[in-house]
Order: C-alpha cells, then sequence, then structure tokens
C-alpha cells in the first residue's frame, strides 16, 4: 500500500496529494469525508525521537487551545502521533489544520511588522504552557547553551514558510523544531531565515530592512522588549550551529542531515558568505 494510501486510511479522508515538502518529512493535503482540509506530515520513525514528536504536540494542542492563530494538530483514531510499518519500515503520522493565505512578504516592512507582532504573541502564549519533556532548540544544543529559568518553549523555525495571512491575519504552523530557549533566538532565527534567502537566492529580502520592521512589530506585541543587541549574537550562534552540523552530520537535525550534497554545499557557501560580509552599520 502507498503512503498516500496508508494516510487516507489512517485519516478516514476522502482524498490525499502529495504536497512539496523538505528535507526532513513527506507532506501531503488532506480533505476529510467533510471537505475540511488538514496537512499530513510523514517521516520514518528511525529519523526522529518519537517521544519528543508526542510531547511536542501534545504542547502545540494545549497552545492551539489558547492561541486562535495556531494551526490545531489533529487526531487520527483518536492518536495525535501514529506509527505505523509499511515495506518493512516504520513512520511517524502526524497531521494539524490548513492555513489559508499566503505566505507574507519579508520584502514588505508592513508584513515583516505583521510578522514580528505575530512571533511577540504567539511567545505570550508559549509562556503560558506547563514544562514539558522538550529539550532545547537545536542550535542551542550545538552551541552547548546551558539551561536558564528565563527559556520558555519557542517556534524553533518562525519564517514564512511556516506562515499564512489572510486579511492580516497571521496562522502558524510546523511546530516540528519547537524547543525552549531565550525569546530573543526566535527573532534572531527569523532574522537569520531571511538573511539565508537572501543569500542564497538573490531575492530582495533587504536582511537589513526586515530586521528592523520585524522588531518594530514585535515591539507592538504584548512581549517585553527584547534586547536588540543580542540578537546579531544569535543570528551568529545559529549560522556556527550550521556549520557545526556540516562537519559532523550525525549531530545534525534531520533535515541538514538527510539533505542532498547539493543542498549542503548550498549551505556551505551561505556560511562563507556570511562571514565574508561587510560590517553592518
Amino acid at each position: 500500500m502507498s503512503l498516500v494510501e496508508r494516510i487516507k486510511d489512517l485519516s478516514e479522508a476522502a482524498e490525499v496529494v502529495a504536497l512539496a515538502g523538505g528535507h526532513q518529512s513527506c507532506v501531503f493535503e488532506v480533505t476529510g469525508r467533510d471537505g475540511q482540509r488538514s496537512v499530513a506530515k510523514v517521516v520514518e520513525a528511525a529519523l526522529v525521537d518519537v517521544s519528543e514528536v508526542v510531547a511536542r504536540n501534545e504542547a502545540v494542542a494545549e497552545l492551539a487551545r489558547l492561541d486562535a492563530s495556531v494551526c490545531r494538530p489533529l487526531p487520527q483514531a483518536g492518536q495525535l502521533v501514529t506509527v505505523f510499518d509499511d515495506d518493512d519500515r516504520t513512520f511517524v503520522l502526524t497531521r494539524c489544520e490548513f492555513a489559508e493565505g499566503a505566505p507574507p512578504d519579508p520584502a514588505d516592512p508592513d508584513d515583516a511588522e505583521l510578522m514580528g507582532r505575530a512571533l511577540g504573541e504567539l511567545h505570550v502564549s508559549l509562556a503560558r504552557l506547563k514544562r514539558r519533556d522538550i529539550p532545547h532548540v537545536a542550535a542551542l544544543r550545538a552551541a552547548g547553551v546551558e539551561d536558564s529559568e528565563s527559556f520558555q518553549l519557542l517556534h524553533g523555525d518562525f519564517s514564512v514558510e511556516n506562515l499564512r495571512q489572510n486579511h492580516r491575519a497571521v496562522r502558524v504552523f510546523d511546530f516540528d523544531d519547537c524547543g525552549y530557549g531565550p525569546r530573543e533566538f526566535d527573532i534572531a532565527n527569523a532574522v537569520y531565515m531571511v538573511l539565508f534567502t537572501s543569500m542564497t537566492t538573490e531575492e530582495a529580502c533587504g536582511p537589513d530592512g526586515f530586521a528592523a520592521a520585524f522588531l518594530a512589530g514585535y515591539e507592538t506585541s504584548p512581549a517585553p522588549p527584547p534586547p536588540r543587541d543580542m540578537i546579531n549574537g544569535y543570528v551568529d550562534l545559529r549560522v556556527r550551529a550550521l556549520e557545526s552540523w556540516l562537519d559532523d552530520l550525525t549531530t545534525a537535525p534531520i533535515g541538514i542531515r538527510s539533505a542532498t550534497p547539493s543542498w549542503h554545499q548550498t549551505l556551505r557557501s551561505f556560511i562563507s558568505r556570511y562571514e565574508s560580509r561587510p560590517p553592518c552599520g
């Protein structure tokens, strides 16, 4: 039985269509028998810690009850995480609400500001969650950053790819990389993602302009204003973590560990360009 057929069966769906996914998982759009759309992800169980996947999905389910911007995890047969065998391999299936709308445009100052406010509001909601057995975000673990009382659960990959806006209402999804850390890391990682796109695709993302508008938006949220002088340091940490993962792929997150050699070369090229960029300001 194909993955599409297994997902259709497990989700009791009318239709399942494969979508473009990342290096980490296979992604599908699922249409239920009631016409409701959702997104399913399938990853090989050998590539993840299933207990962490369960903990993350339970945390996001609680978060979605507190924050309407968060796409709610959806159960299959009463379980948020389904483990199944197919062709002598074991897979992990998760599913969440479908986010209507378009990705924000980081080159648009209004969209960048909207993203910043959305992250600040998300951080306020995340801070309300009870502590769970979820590790620090991967880059902080790679850098050996020690725990702190100020750490809270973070999204871990807050970027345009994981956001949709519809009439200025933002929906947030893909908490696969969520973990504990300082709020400033989540902010810096959003800046890092725009910087990465700018340096690897030549898109006119305007990373400096994005950062200014993004931070301005964050500061209009109920979250405490972040110390701006810490953001660049966390961007540097994120780049150093990427370099350490490429030097030893056994330590890398699965999205990097299972990527193609050509993508690894793209990542190396980004690091080189980052290190040789002119000083800011």
